[in-house]
């Protein structure tokens, strides 16, 4: 016993640390741990359901945690960082940070439970290493390399333990930079895999099998996406630029269902010295004056060269329809009916 409270000291193996329990009020519990193991949510005693309990969240103790080592399952997620009150039966996490070697995650939010339970979260994450920040989460080799800022707010409903697809809704921002997808299963990478557009070459006997065969490396990713009810939507074209070539989307993916219906322009990149090389050669003034007419023009070979497919079905089976040539974004829309280009 100490100040009005129980000072606990803990050592067992998938808890150790000091914990202070003070009681007054509410409560208020302050744990400066060197590590916390929690199971998994399918491992035995790893669910916890805190849905429809007025009585639980009205309990609950104001949090300051920290914690060195912070697990659920095989995921270690590095150092937890916790601060959350009791607010009249709303609890209000006022901060959650958790850093590693890869990457940084700091966000805020609230919980509301009983018959119109409801979780909010807003939250920003730096990826220092995208490839081993995923590998950390349990998606290994999907990514190679790269960096990237990701920022949203997101609300569900129920409990933050359990994540409802069906009533997902809110606002992500996507930028990343210097990466490779690596080759794997649309159906294993999920979202990754859709971005991956492994797909196509699956699908297609020509076009672009030698850009997302081994998986396609990409200089930028550009992505500002609306979630409604477990199923995402691109509020503009979703840009992903390349050595390769340039790809651009427009759809939208169902959490839930695991489908999609996108409509995927890609515009390989042509513009090199190698690839007018022949033109030059053959034609050395008309070569000389296409290169200069690309440049200023952005690239339009780039346009010229490129399809557009639309990709449907599920995640782990897409069907790929090329609809035309691709002009400008995909916002341009596929060719009229009985007119595409082969």
């Amino acid at each position: 016993p100490r100040d009005n409270g129980w000072q606990l000291g803990l050592n067992m193996k998938d808890i150790a640390g000091d914990v202070f329990w003070d009681t007054g009020g509410k409560g208020f519990v302050r744990a400066d741990l060197k590590r916390l193991l929690l199971p998994a949510a399918n491992q035995k005693g790893g669910s916890l359901d805190l849905n429809d309990d007025d009585s639980l969240l009205n309990s609950l103790p104001g949090l300051d945690i920290h914690v060195g080592d912070f697990a659920i399952g095989e995921r270690h997620f590095g150092r937890l960082d916790v601060k959350a009150h009791n607010d009249g039966g709303l609890w209000l996490m006022d901060k959650v940070n958790i850093d590693n070697p890869d990457g940084n995650l700091q966000g805020k939010g609230q919980w509301k439970s009983g018959s119109a339970a409801r979780t909010q979260l807003e939250f920003e994450l730096e990826a220092r290493d995208v490839g081993k920040l995923l590998d950390r989460l349990g998606f290994p080799g999907t990514i190679k390399r790269g960096t990237a800022h990701l920022k949203g707010d997101l609300a569900w409903p129920g409990a933050p333990t359990g994540l409802e697809y069906a009533g997902l809704s809110g606002r992500l921002d996507l930028d990343a930079s210097r990466g490779q997808f690596a080759k794997v299963d649309p159906g294993v990478g999920k979202l990754l895999g859709l971005l991956s557009l492994q797909s196509l070459p699956r699908r297609i006997t020509l076009d672009f099998r030698d850009i997302f065969s081994e998986g396609f490396a990409f200089d930028a990713i550009d992505a500002r996406l609306d979630i409604r009810n477990g199923v995402i939507r691109t509020r503009e074209d979703l840009h992903i630029d390349g050595p390769a070539g340039r790809i651009l989307m427009q759809g939208e993916a169902d959490l839930r269902q695991e489908s999609q219906s996108l409509l995927v322009s890609v515009q390989p990149e042509v513009a090199g010295v190698a690839a007018l090389g022949a033109v030059v050669m053959a034609h050395p003034v008309a070569g000389v004056a296409t290169i200069i007419a690309n440049k200023v023009f952005q690239n339009p070979l780039n346009k010229v060269f490129g399809f557009q497919y639309r990709v449907s079905g599920s995640w782990a089976d897409p069907q790929v329809e090329k609809v035309g040539t691709s002009v400008g974004a995909a916002g341009a829309g596929p060719a009229p009916a009985g007119k595409e280009n082969k």
